[in-house]
């Protein structure tokens, strides 16, 4: 009798939790939270994996268009145009994020369009500063290095169209918009920069 009851008692303990993990599965499955969540994560997950791809497909076509020189100035071109991007934001990107999130909370359709009417304003006209002071150096110091010169001139001639398009992420992600946010970064300027790369060769 001893036995037969240890046996059983495993099963009197488990019976209740079967029926409670479903109705919590469904309760949350069911939540519109829980569903644009869930939703929001497979997305990202998706244009982050195809990011990757077309990544590594870009750096692969770089690697054999150009010369082991001209990779290293690629790289070192893109290397500052990152670097410069993070003064020439002023941190608004968080700002942002924080603050578009409290006025689509409460409603404030004027104050969020004015952040970021000024945001957006501010940011391009930081950029464009900034590149044009970088230009300035790059041409008074590179002038022995012509092809260097001019990758880092049209590098970082881009610098206000990054900067754009950085606040605009920062905009998405504070309006709930997370996998929009991510496209231009691992769909678009990828693909682009893989057309102009491999386009003299197919034309």
């Amino acid at each position: 009798m001893l036995a037969e009851s240890r046996r059983a008692a495993p099963n009197v303990i488990l019976a209740p939790s079967v029926p409670v993990w479903t109705e919590l599965k469904t309760a949350f499955l069911h939540s519109a939270k829980a569903q644009l969540l869930l939703r929001g994560s497979m997305a990202t997950l998706t244009l982050r994996t195809c990011g990757l791809g077309l990544g590594m497909l870009t750096g692969i076509v770089l690697a054999r268009t150009l010369s082991a020189s001209g990779y290293g100035t690629y790289a070192y071109a893109v290397s500052w145009l990152g670097f410069l991007s993070i003064p020439a934001t002023l941190g608004l990107e968080h700002v942002l994020t924080r603050y578009v999130a409290v006025y689509k909370e409460r409603r404030s359709w004027s104050q969020l369009k004015g952040l970021l009417e000024f945001a957006l304003k501010a940011g391009a006209l930081a950029a464009l500063v900034v590149s044009l002071i970088s230009i300035g150096i790059v041409i008074l110091l590179l002038k022995a290095d012509g092809d260097l010169r001019a990758t880092m001139g049209i590098t970082l001639a881009l610098l206000p169209v990054v900067v754009t398009a950085q606040l605009r992420q920062a905009s998405l992600r504070g309006l709930d918009h997370p996998a929009r946010a991510q496209i231009p970064e691992n769909l678009l300027y990828p693909a682009l920069l893989l057309a102009f790369v491999t386009g003299p060769y197919i034309v």
